[in-house]
């Protein structure tokens, strides 16, 4: 299948997880993405989530601080549709790789900025990484955790959906650059995607509703976990109060409040009169194992899921079903892993099966063969060095 992006050609300069999460959407719709690292490599290395962010990139070692390493840069960007980097601007615009600068050099690059905090405003140039800028700046370390307690900020969250967001922009650049022939700046922040996936309570606050909340006391109370007798949870999810609560109570052996005029219409399980609702779904699906309720639930239409846990998300037939997950084999060592897919198929396929990361420097001497740099300049620079291979 012809991938969406061949023959797009991307510089990344990214490291730690949003940048290259989002050089690696570009790499899996087929860009050619060539990344740029240090010659020691960058933190992205580090962690177990390298051939998931970085899966058939090509991988060029530089030292930016070097004349030499700028100008091969500036080779590679003047032959280039995207320059992508997560560095933080100060840094860039150090570098000599701001966007005007490069603007001149090539009008039709798309430059694209991902950084943690946004290119203004008091702390643009402070360190931002997921943890601080998407769950404890953006609201939902605190207020997506049961009253009184924190959310264990699962990492990464907020980089994969960034990254996704920007390869999105960038995407929407090309297209417009198709049209019109100019590049142009896209530019997002892990804080900026923290805020627009929380807008379900940043709009409710404005409503009245109050934050944090506890199980105890819901928005809704048909929108809520319940424990189980076997200490299994289920979360239940319903808008369709006329339609749902009378079987509800049927099925929790509470055929005495259908028809009672204290429950008659949907705002009787919301805001101020959800706990009374909660205590008693509490006490009826406390009788029902976990299986019971969801084939309960699942009779009369209602939404009803069992809580999953990470572990068991790698083997659900759902899931598989689908190839959301995949097996892969690490190249490295021939283990065998399960690996989160891209969660977009064009005609029904996936894009692309998982590829490997590239080695530290692994492309170095094509890539600069390719640019045109004969065989004693590439010496001078391994030598010098400018680069290295691996």
């Amino acid at each position: 299948m012809l991938k969406p992006l061949e023959g797009v050609k991307v510089v990344e300069l990214t490291l730690a997880g949003a940048g290259p999460a989002a050089g690696g959407t570009l790499s899996v719709f087929g860009a050619d993405s060539i990344w740029v690292e240090p010659l020691e490599g960058n933190s992205t290395r580090t962690i177990n989530e390298l051939h998931f962010y970085c899966q058939g990139k090509r991988s060029i070692t530089l030292n930016l601080k070097s004349p030499e390493g700028l100008d091969v840069m500036y080779r590679m960007i003047k032959e280039s549709d995207v320059f992508l980097t997560n560095y933080r601007q100060r840094s860039v615009d150090k570098l000599g790789l701001g966007y005007e600068k490069l603007r001149e050099m090539n009008p039709r690059l798309i430059y694209a900025s991902l950084t943690g905090w946004g290119l203004e405003g008091p702390i643009a140039d402070a360190p931002g990484f997921d943890t601080v800028c998407f769950w404890a700046r953006g609201g939902m370390l605190r207020d997506f955790a049961e009253m009184g307690t924190l959310v264990v900020p699962p990492v990464a969250v907020g980089d994969a959906g960034v990254g996704q967001a920007v390869a999105g922009g960038i995407c929407a650049a090309l297209y417009r650059r198709s049209i019109s022939g100019e590049g142009c700046w896209v530019d997002s922040s892990i804080l900026a995607q923290a805020v627009y996936l929380n807008h379900d309570a940043l709009i409710e606050l404005q409503h009245g509703e109050k934050y944090p909340k506890s199980r105890k006391s819901p928005r809704r109370a048909l929108l809520n976990t319940y424990k189980c007798k076997d200490d299994k949870w289920i979360v239940i999810s319903s808008t369709y109060f006329d339609r749902h609560f009378s079987k509800l109570m049927e099925i929790l052996g509470r055929k005495d409040l259908v028809g009672d005029p204290r429950w008659n219409c949907i705002e009787d399980t919301m805001f101020e009169n959800a706990p009374p609702v909660v205590e008693i779904l509490d006490e009826g699906f406390a009788k029902l194992t976990q299986n019971e309720a969801v084939e309960a639930l699942n009779a009369i239409d209602m939404a009803v899921e069992r809580v999953a846990s990470s572990e068991d998300v790698l083997t659900d037939p759902q899931i598989l079903a689908n190839n959301y997950v995949i097996p892969w084999t690490k190249p490295a060592d021939g283990k065998k892993y399960t690996m989160p897919a891209y969660p977009v198929h064009f005609n029904g396929k996936d894009v692309d099966p998982i590829k490997p990361a590239p080695g530290l420097g692994e492309h170095s001497v094509s890539i600069l063969q390719s640019l045109g740099y004969s065989e004693a300049e590439i010496k001078n620079m391994l030598d010098k060095k400018v680069t290295s291979k691996s």
